[in-house]
């Protein structure tokens, strides 16, 4: 069983990575690591998107709630 099936089967745990996998990129920031925050955030990215997966999200939603912001901020 792959580590993505793993997550999709168990909210919790996917749900727990991504506080992780925040927080890490949080530490980074704070840290001023370019390289670590790369790759924390590459973490944080593939956990989010296996959420989307989770919740049957495509990507264009998301983008598409980018587009919807930006128009109200005009």
């Amino acid at each position: 069983e792959s580590y993505s099936s793993k997550l999709l089967n168990d909210p919790n745990l996917l749900s727990k990575k991504i506080g992780e996998e925040s927080t890490e990129v949080i530490i980074e920031i704070l840290n001023k690591d370019k390289k670590n925050l790369i790759n924390e955030s590459t973490d944080l990215l593939y956990h989010l998107m296996v959420s989307w997966v989770y919740l049957d999200i495509n990507p264009s939603e998301i983008w598409n709630e980018f587009k919807n912001r930006e128009k109200k901020e005009i």
